[in-house]
């Protein structure tokens, strides 16, 4: 028995018949280990005399890039898929959070779209998890609803108002990286 490491799925694309060289697609990678990674780039380095372009979805911070020798590739930003939250409640009780993180910040919200998502709430987080509650509290901080990210960064732009103490607490508690998903449908 052997386990499984790392695997890749690609396609060829070869839509112009005049050129010499094909492009690949990778439409899914996964490699669980050093070994594995290491694997996946040398295939992909090994193609070099018949593609001339690889092309794959990636997360914001993609490790597959990161271990280039020589980084050249092109970025481009195809789509972010969690654009708006929906249900305030459910968004954070759903959602995973740094499991050493225990802090909490009363929340100013400003939603234009959903009024239920509109005013003064509570945000805990305790052991991995977290809890919103409206609250009557003088706010810590106040953002717009699509603000849960990183405070410190959302403070610079002008999206989050806050004192540093508020923006350290959110910042520890929005420390994971940002979601994404890699499959297109």
């Amino acid at each position: 028995y052997v386990a499984l490491e790392g695997y890749l799925y690609l396609r060829q694309d070869h839509n112009d018949p005049s050129r010499m060289n094909h492009d690949v697609w990778l439409t899914d990678v996964c490699a669980a280990t050093p070994r594995a990674h290491h694997a996946v780039v040398r295939f992909l380095f090994e193609l070099r005399s018949t593609a001339e372009n690889v092309g794959f979805y990636t997360p914001a911070y993609s490790t597959l890039l990161s271990s280039l020798d020589e980084a050249f590739y092109e970025e481009s930003r195809f789509a972010e898929w969690m654009i708006r939250v929906c249900h305030l409640g459910a968004a954070i009780e759903g959602r995973g959070f740094p499991a050493h993180v225990a802090a909490g910040v009363t929340l100013a919200l400003r939603d234009p779209l959903i009024e239920a998502h509109d005013g003064t709430f509570r945000l805990e987080v305790r052991g991995g998890r977290g809890t919103i509650e409206r609250t009557g509290q003088r706010p810590e901080a106040t953002l717009g609803i699509g603000g849960f990210a990183s405070a410190t960064a959302m403070r610079r732009l002008g999206l989050l108002d806050a004192e540093d103490e508020a923006t350290s607490a959110l910042d520890a508690i929005f420390a994971s990286p940002m979601p994404s998903l890699v499959d297109m449908f």
